[in-house]
């Protein structure tokens, strides 16, 4: 799903280059929106969400790690004076063509590779991964490395801390799909109600109300929240997503909906360390509850529901 991978680099990547150009990002999360629930606007209900093979970068383009260290491909060891490989990355270095030891830059880079990673992995779908990506590979910048069979297309094992923390990050999202079924739905659901091949969307602003119309295609609306359910034989299968897309941090408010006891959070793209996630000290939140969220940045949160009471003993859904 070719579309897939540019509404997913460019509001992640690409609109980051517009924006500290022209101070304003080149579009919103509608987008984006459509390629987290499945695509349903390239692929037919009778094929369902499965039929769209989701990716980032792939074998003859630029590695993750390249597609947010450089504005411009590097193909002149290919020896066809650059004119191979694709003009169209939607690629942004962040601020330093290539490697650089700049601690803002490299924090910026491998924020949005998170967002990346974290976007692929919770979208309804397939996802497919190009080896390495989750460990940092590069190609120094090079989009069609055909004709390297040498260190520069190689992978290797010799990983940093920042490596292994990425990879990390990787895991707990494949543990995450893993376990939420929500994650994986076979069927599309154009509706709220619940089933257990599809997964119904509740879409939510920045401050826990009903997302407008009108928002969606607005590039001044960058943030916006879903809450994701499905219907599982021993109960009902709940994520609460966190989508922030812009540099400065915003204000947030969980929805608050009826019967939902507390928000677990369970990933948080913002924090370098995974085992940081255990400590902090927002990673129980109630609905209604209010919180600065800093960007760009996405959050999972597994749902908790009240307990039903009524002649027999207090029922505690999943």
């Amino acid at each position: 799903n070719d579309q897939y991978r540019n509404r997913v680099r460019r509001f992640w990547v690409s609109s980051f280059a517009q924006a500290r150009i022209t101070g304003h990002h080149r579009e919103g999360v509608g987008k984006l929106a459509t390629a987290l629930a499945g695509s349903s606007n390239r692929f037919a209900d009778e094929r369902g969400p499965v039929a769209s093979i989701n990716f980032v970068t792939a074998h003859d383009g630029f590695t993750m790690q390249d597609l947010v260290s450089y504005n411009t491909k590097h193909n002149l060891l290919n020896g066809e004076l650059g004119r191979d490989g694709s003009n169209d990355n939607h690629s942004y270095n962040f601020g330093y063509e290539g490697d650089t030891t700049d601690e803002q830059t490299l924090f910026l880079r491998r924020l949005a590779v998170r967002n990346l990673f974290g976007t692929l992995l919770i979208s309804a779908g397939v996802p497919m991964i190009t080896a390495g990506d989750e460990f940092g590979r590069t190609q120094r910048g090079n989009n069609n490395p055909y004709n390297q069979d040498n260190e520069l297309s190689w992978v290797h094992w010799d990983w940093n801390e920042q490596a292994r923390e990425r990879i990390n990050h990787v895991r707990l999202l494949l543990k995450i799909r893993a376990e939420h079924p929500v994650l994986r739905p076979t069927n599309y659901n154009h509706g709220r109600e619940l089933s257990d091949h599809s997964t119904a969307l509740e879409w939510f602003d920045a401050l826990g109300e009903t997302m407008p119309e009108w928002e969606w295609n607005s590039p001044q609306t960058r943030s916006v929240q879903y809450l994701a359910s499905m219907k599982l034989a021993e109960g009902v299968d709940r994520l609460l997503i966190l989508v922030h897309g812009v540099n400065d941090p915003a204000p947030f408010r969980l929805p608050n909906i009826d019967g939902i006891a507390e928000y677990r959070l369970l990933w948080d793209s913002s924090v370098d360390d995974v085992q940081h996630l255990h400590t902090d000290s927002m990673a129980i939140a109630t609905p209604g509850q209010r919180m600065h969220v800093t960007g760009p940045s996405m959050r999972v949160y597994a749902v908790r529901h009240r307990a039903i009471t009524g002649n027999t003993a207090p029922i505690q859904l999943p």
